[in-house]
């Protein structure tokens, strides 16, 4: 009799422990915020390029956003490894049991690892493409400069809007998901190769075909990364060195130098709004210091930047065909970053007697 009751408890001892352990869950938490609002939004993104994405209410404001839920402890460390190794969690991710999780407000909560079933067959590939784990592995292979340069890509085509810091946080995985989805293919936030390559290749061609190099003009005492590929150095006309377009695409130059002081900048501000290569729709502001100008018709675009260097006002203007603006704005950037004002300017009497000879590119 006490041997049969003893059997009875140890097995009902055992189905408690084995109900007990079938309902322990382990979970990823990546992140806490202060609100329903924020963490939703945090969750959102997150899901753009993760499965099994959570936010639960932990406390009267505070929400966990939580990867999950796993069978054990062991395949939630595990997993954690694995998205670390990937930079696709913060490095301070870690796991929980979740027992301060309380209402749900993003996710569906089910289980990371069901019951096992046949494995389905390996997709049939195409040569050269990759699987989302594969591309991800060859993507720890990228220096810092390329993680760099894929987001400076991404950003050039508007897919990415925030800073360019290498690191593949939520905002550039969704701004790489996007990328994928415009350009037909299966939106995983994880690029491969052949697409990294694409993405890449296409911003570098725009580079290429602006030929964008360092160029000093002695005359002018100017020194500017120019558009080579498509202007070449033709005239002086005081204040004014000219770059004509050599090719069909019309693009021109104007460098600006001359003595001055802020009267000769606010006379110089009225002047360009004149000319034919500045036309009158477009934004315009004038400081003691600098000026821009935006001009725009159904024909071209132009900006003109204009500033006092010492005893001097020196600028450039830029005029593009209308409908390029993409490109040409990036030949903008670089202008205005590589823009400096040496000693000299053009003489009142420069004109094209004044020798070419003055310019040249640096290589």
């Amino acid at each position: 009799m006490v041997d049969r009751m003893l059997q009875k408890v140890a097995a009902v001892i055992f189905l408690l422990s084995f109900g007990l352990s079938a309902q322990a869950q382990s979970w990823v938490q990546i992140e806490s915020q202060p609100g329903t609002a924020q963490a939703i939004a945090r969750a959102e993104a997150y899901a753009q390029v993760l499965p099994d994405v959570n936010a639960f209410r932990t406390g009267v404001r505070w929400h966990a956003i939580a990867l999950g839920p796993y069978v054990s402890e062991g395949d939630a460390r595990r997993r954690l490894l694995e998205l670390r190794a990937a930079r696709l969690v913060p490095s301070d991710s870690f796991v929980v049991d979740g027992s301060n999780f309380r209402e749900r407000v993003f996710g569906t909560g089910l289980a990371a690892v069901q019951p096992a079933t046949p494995a389905a067959p390996a997709p049939v590939l195409e040569p050269g493409e990759e699987t989302p784990e594969q591309a991800r592995r060859s993507e720890r292979d990228l220096s810092r400069e390329d993680r760099a340069l894929l987001q400076t890509a991404l950003k050039f085509d508007g897919f990415y809007g925030s800073v360019i810091d290498a690191s593949f946080g939520p905002g550039t995985r969704r701004a790489m998901s996007e990328w994928q989805q415009a350009n037909g293919y299966e939106p995983t936030g994880i690029l491969t190769t052949l697409q990294r390559r694409e993405l890449i290749d296409g911003y570098q061609s725009v580079i290429s075909s602006l030929g964008m190099a360092p160029f000093i003009d002695g005359g002018a005492g100017i020194e500017i990364d120019l558009p080579l590929a498509l202007v070449g150095f033709d005239r002086y006309e005081a204040p004014f060195a000219h770059f004509e377009p050599s090719t069909a695409d019309g693009v021109k130059v104007v460098l600006i130098s001359t003595e001055g002081d802020e009267s000769t900048l606010a006379a110089f501000y009225d002047i360009m709004q004149t000319l034919e290569i500045v036309p009158m729709e477009g934004e315009r502001n004038l400081g003691r210091e600098s000026f821009t100008i935006d001009g725009q018709n159904d024909r071209i675009r132009s900006h003109t930047f204009v500033r006092r260097a010492g005893e001097a006002v020196k600028g450039f203007t830029l005029i593009w065909p209308a409908g390029d603006d993409k490109r040409f704005r990036l030949a903008l950037d670089q202008m205005r970053a590589s823009f400096r004002a040496n000693e000299g300017v053009l003489p009142a009497s420069a004109g094209s007697d004044v020798q070419a000879a003055t310019c040249r590119t640096l290589t």
